[in-house]
């Protein structure tokens, strides 16, 4: 992830927190991800040098002018078609609902895009400017993907994307240019239908290393992931629903249901006086107050019982040595300690000896199914979490431009720093 998306999205918080009251419960997730290490921060205009740019954004400018114009209208009508299958899908609606989004807004946006893909297939709106913020974003990503593989200690090995990505390598593969791995007609318009040097392109491979979600896949596992809420809730006899089950070990509080936390109190909190000794001492009475409050699981054979079931009702493929039953018994005991927890801190929250700042923090710890929380574990989190509030940390962000750029269509007028001369972010 990018580390400057990543701060400033804090400094979001920070500045804006009625308006985008769902960031602070998404930064949870995202450092509960980055210290498990499936998040990594680097610093993606590091790894996409100016003269690289420069390079590339002339060369994509070249390739878009030397296109025919019916294989714009093309590509372009097939690149919006999969960006409002993936970016404004329906299966979206609810975990944004459940973040606080109004759904109507939602929708609003896709039939938009859907007004814009119409007017390309008949002939009109600009194709060439669809298809011209698909490459710049995808060279750009290919090219970070490439130097990030190189120099870190990881394997970078794809771009993930939406399907509106796949008409890079379409266009390139139309130019000539032959893939590191085994080639496919993505467009269905011939291998040499755009007349154009794809020799600088070639290192990067588009076709093999850009792979694209499929939305029917994601739409399942949220169908799967709300099936496991539900079962959990009904498990434990808690019917308060005010939390959202939103992956295998995640979780976020359902905002139309709940009203635990004040992030503008939690903000006063860390930044008036509350200091890093009485945060971990008030989280770890929070912590052993939750442990309190939870039963022990679930019995095996219910787990086992429950996730058979669900394996069977989305026909889920079962391995020989049950490692998908395994999988969801784990997402379903998990659903059921956060069902517990959930409706406990609302009662503690409401104490006047507890903070919401140390409210926070436990629930981030409490939310890790690999639960590491000795004393010192509670200080550095606790740490950590007041070290974000930092002034010299601010970055200078315009909130009025980022909830302009929140509230457009992808696809408008603002260019993002990897399509500016000046870089600016």
């Amino acid at each position: 992830m990018d580390e400057f998306d990543y701060n400033r999205l804090w400094e979001e918080t920070l500045k804006d927190a009625d308006e985008n009251q769902k960031a602070p419960f998404l930064l949870m997730a995202y450092d509960d991800l980055r210290r498990r290490g499936l998040i990594h921060l680097i610093d993606y205009a590091k790894y996409y040098p100016r003269e690289m740019q420069q390079h590339y954004l002339s060369q994509n400018q070249a390739l878009l002018e030397s296109t025919p114009d019916w294989v714009n209208q093309k590509a372009a009508v097939q690149a919006a078609t999969g960006w409002i299958e993936y970016g404004r899908g329906s299966y979206q609606e609810p975990f944004r609902e459940s973040l606080g989004e109004e759904a109507d807004g939602f929708r609003s946006l896709r039939r938009e895009e859907e007004r814009l893909r119409q007017k390309m297939k008949r002939g009109g709106g600009d194709p060439v400017g669809w298809n011209r913020k698909v490459l710049n974003k995808d060279i750009a990503a290919l090219a970070i993907r490439r130097r990030a593989d190189q120099v870190l200690d990881i394997n970078v090995s794809h771009v993930i994307t939406g399907d509106e990505h796949t008409i890079t390598g379409g266009l390139l593969t139309a130019a000539g240019l032959r893939s590191v791995g085994p080639s496919s007609n993505i467009l269905d318009i011939g291998f040499d239908t755009i007349d154009f040097d794809t020799s600088d392109y070639y290192h990067l491979d588009p076709e093999n290393k850009i792979k694209n979600i499929d939305p029917s896949t994601i739409t399942q596992t949220r169908e799967v992931f709300s099936t496991v809420s539900k079962i959990a809730t009904e498990m434990t006899g808690i019917q308060c629903n005010d939390k959202f089950i939103l992956g295998p070990t995640l979780a976020l509080p359902d905002y139309k249901n709940t009203s635990a936390f004040d992030f503008d109190i939690v903000k006063g909190e860390i930044l008036h006086g509350l200091d890093a000794r009485q945060l971990a001492t008030e989280t770890a009475q929070v912590i052993a107050m939750l442990e309190d409050g939870i039963d022990n699981g679930l019995p095996p054979n219910r787990l086992s019982y429950q996730s058979d079931a669900i394996a069977e009702q989305y026909n889920i493929p079962i391995s020989q040595n049950k490692t998908q039953n395994e999988a969801i018994a784990g997402i379903l005991d998990h659903a059921t300690n956060i069902s517990n927890y959930s409706y406990e801190i609302q009662s503690i929250l409401n104490r006047r000896d507890i903070s919401q700042a140390a409210g926070f923090v436990a629930l981030s710890i409490m939310s890790d199914p690999v639960q590491h929380y000795d004393k010192e574990d509670i200080y550095r989190r606790g740490m950590n979490f007041m070290a974000k509030f930092d002034p010299s940390l601010v970055i200078g962000l315009d909130v009025d431009e980022v909830r302009k750029g929140r509230r457009s269509s992808t696809w408008g007028e603002r260019a993002d720093w990897f399509e500016s001369d000046d870089r600016r972010r």
